[in-house]
C-alpha cells in the first residue's frame, strides 16, 4: 500500500473508522508484520486527512489590529480610571440624576468598563469609547475616537463637550457634538469634562 494514499473523499466519520480499524490490527501481535505496517500507514494517512478537515477558528469580520485593541483598552482604563476620580468630587450616580432626568446616563458601561459609542457599533470608527453623564436635556461627553480604517491609532482624538438629547443617536457625527476640547492629551479632555460636570452636577 502507498504511503501517499488519496482518502481526501472520505468523511470524518470514515476517517475515524479507518483509524480505529488500524489500531485494531495494530494491537493485534498475531497479526503479521506486513498487515501491521500496511494498517500503521493507512492509520497516518487517515489522521493527516482528519485534521485537514478539522474546523478552522472563525476569522472574526470586525476583527481590529493589535494597536487598535491595544489603543481602546488603555482608553478605557483611562475613562475609567477619570469616572472613579471625577466621581469622588461629584455626585454622578443615576439615583440622583433622576430628580430632574427621566433617562440619566450611567457613567459605565454594565462591565464597568467605558461605553461603546453608535459610530463604532456601526463601523463608522475603529474606536468610539466614552463616558457620559446626562442632566436635564444635556449630556456631558468624554470619549476617544478614531476614524474607521485608521489601524496606527495616529489620527486618535480625546474629546470633551455637550450635546443635546435630540442628538444623541447622531452624537458621534460631525458637528453633533458641542466640543470644549479635541486633542491627542486625554488630561486635557478630562480636565475639560471636569469642567462641564462642574456646571451640571452636583458636588460631594
Amino acid at each position: 500500500m502507498s504511503s501517499s494514499l488519496d482518502l481526501s473523499g472520505k468523511t470524518t466519520a470514515e476517517l475515524r473508522t479507518l483509524i480505529a480499524n488500524a489500531e485494531r490490527v495494530l494491537a493485534d501481535a498475531k497479526a503479521p508484520p506486513a498487515r501491521h505496517a500496511m494498517a500503521e500507514t493507512l492509520a497516518a494517512a487517515a489522521r493527516v486527512q482528519l485534521a485537514a478537515k478539522a474546523p478552522k477558528p472563525p476569522v472574526r469580520p470586525n476583527a481590529k489590529p493589535s494597536v487598535v485593541r491595544d489603543l481602546a483598552k488603555e482608553g478605557c482604563a483611562t475613562i475609567a480610571d477619570a469616572v472613579a476620580l471625577l466621581a469622588k468630587e461629584f455626585d454622578l450616580t443615576e439615583a440622583t440624576a433622576k430628580t430632574d432626568t427621566k433617562q440619566p446616563h450611567a457613567a459605565l458601561g454594565k462591565d464597568g468598563k467605558a461605553k461603546v459609542g453608535g459610530a463604532e457599533k456601526a463601523g463608522l470608527a475603529a474606536i468610539d469609547r466614552y463616558t457620559s453623564y446626562r442632566r436635564g436635556q444635556d449630556v456631558a461627553v468624554l470619549r476617544l475616537i478614531l476614524p474607521a480604517g485608521r489601524t496606527d491609532g495616529i489620527d486618535a482624538l480625546w474629546e470633551a463637550g455637550t450635546r443635546k438629547t435630540g442628538l444623541e443617536k447622531t452624537a458621534t457625527e460631525d458637528g453633533a457634538l458641542g466640543t470644549v476640547y479635541s486633542g491627542s492629551d486625554p488630561t486635557q479632555a478630562i480636565n475639560a469634562y471636569r469642567a462641564l460636570l462642574a456646571k451640571m452636577a452636583p458636588k460631594r
